[in-house]
């Protein structure tokens, strides 16, 4: 039994003759009338690196990084300047050492942070992987990204059999014409229907499978914001609170206030869908708080009148 590096090596090796053999089983497979060739669905899976997230930078990052360095050194800096003051040699020798230590480590790290800063300055790349040099971060759902690859696939609609495939380290967007073209190409047809997520939904890409013979379904990505998105799945509407609040003094040590919150839905109606829960479209209360205190303090009490209005 070969172990995974075995395995893996094979692959890296053969790549090319991998690629040869699949085109002859799609093409064994279409003489045995195992694929439709006039539907497709095209998708992409995020598969993990070797690479942690640690490993893996942008422009960004090694900014931060390089100014948490600097803010630090100039800490330890300080300390030295602190420990010449010690009178005991052995004890300052030494603190000294530990701290010349550190900033060393710091130095070191500087300067790799700086070359990989210089190469992508000198480079198209946005990302660098030092353990999986090809791996580059993707969002795998919505605000959780992850250092991966991105494998696109296309399955015939007869049988659910992959006709093609490419492994690439971006995202979705950009890939439908590209797709959906090779795998024309391989089926040999002149038209063909693709079938897609909103992941890929872009009119650049729409308008190119247009020109290639491509009849395009692709989900219509939800433009609207986070807040509204979220409104719409759970059937909530969103909240703003308002409180206006007046005091004024009375008597020696009394005061009266005058309260008035107010809650209102927006973005929200709920004659478009029954099936929602019902809210008001406001609640408004208005209230009115006495504190009595006497000049000796012998009287002490409260009194508060609240009044709500909702519609209807």
């Amino acid at each position: 039994m070969p172990g995974y590096h075995t395995i893996a090596d094979f692959r890296k090796d053969n790549a090319v003759a991998f690629k040869k053999a699949f085109k002859i089983f799609v093409s064994f497979l279409k003489g045995e009338d195992m694929l439709s060739a006039e539907m497709i669905a095209i998708d992409g899976t995020k598969i993990r690196a070797q690479n942690n997230k640690k490993n893996n930078f942008n422009e960004a990052g090694l900014a931060k990084h390089v100014a948490y360095i600097e803010n630090k050194t100039q800490e330890y800096l300080a300390l030295l300047d602190e420990y010449d003051a010690i009178e005991d040699k052995q004890a300052k020798a030494l603190k000294q050492q530990e701290v010349i230590q550190k900033i060393a480590i710091l130095k070191e790290r500087k300067q790799k942070y700086e070359q990989f800063t210089e190469i992508l300055n000198n480079s198209d790349d946005k990302q660098i992987s030092t353990t999986d040099p090809q791996s580059r971060s993707l969002p795998v759902k919505e605000g959780i990204t992850n250092v991966c690859y991105n494998i696109q696939t296309v399955a015939d609609s007869k049988h659910s059999l992959i006709v093609e495939f490419e492994t690439i380290n971006e995202g979705d967007q950009g890939q439908l014409s590209n797709m959906a073209c090779k795998a024309k190409q391989i089926l040999e047809v002149e038209q063909i229907t693709a079938l897609a997520d909103k992941g890929y939904h872009t009119g650049k890409q729409l308008q190119e499978c247009r020109q290639e013979h491509i009849t395009t379904i692709v989900a219509y990505p939800d433009r609207s914001s986070r807040a509204a998105q979220k409104q719409t799945e759970s059937g909530l509407p969103a909240q703003n609170f308002a409180v206006i609040a007046l005091q004024k003094r009375v008597f020696s040590r009394s005061n009266i206030r005058v309260m008035f919150v107010n809650k209102q839905s927006i973005n929200y109606d709920h004659t478009k869908d029954t099936t929602r829960p019902l809210y008001s479209q406001y609640n408004r209360n208005l209230g009115l708080e006495y504190n009595l205190a006497s000049s000796t303090n012998k009287w002490t009490g409260k009194a508060m009148l609240v009044k709500s209005f909702s519609p209807g």
